[in-house]
């Protein structure tokens, strides 16, 4: 993308920072499933409908307070998704606007 000067256009540079939050959401959710299913250092204890309580095996809060910021991967998703379809929109605003300039439309 930057070879070929891409990110100048801010469709191509709104599809970089969707690449971006993306990395991030994949590296979160592989130490949700590190810390959750692999590691269980971390025990989510349902206590009524509407609480629940995070152990941590050595008590310590840090990772109590890690696991549950990690948990919430749709505040790099969202972000994501956005991006795609900001991107998307303007790349596709561009192209709409280069066929209808005057030099690439055929004189019939």
């Amino acid at each position: 993308m930057r070879d070929k000067k891409l990110v100048k256009e801010t469709g191509w540079r709104f599809i970089q920072y969707l690449v971006f939050f993306l990395i991030l959401w994949n590296i979160d959710a592989f130490l949700v499933h590190l810390l959750d299913d692999q590691l269980v250092v971390v025990q989510v204890l349902q206590i009524d409908s509407s609480h629940i309580q995070l152990s941590a095996d050595n008590g310590s809060n840090s990772l109590e307070t890690l696991f549950y910021c990690a948990k919430l991967d749709h505040l790099f998703c969202v972000p994501a998704l956005l991006f795609l379809y900001s991107g998307l929109r303007r790349l596709l605003k561009a192209s709409h606007s280069e066929v209808t300039r005057p030099e690439n439309q055929r004189n019939g």
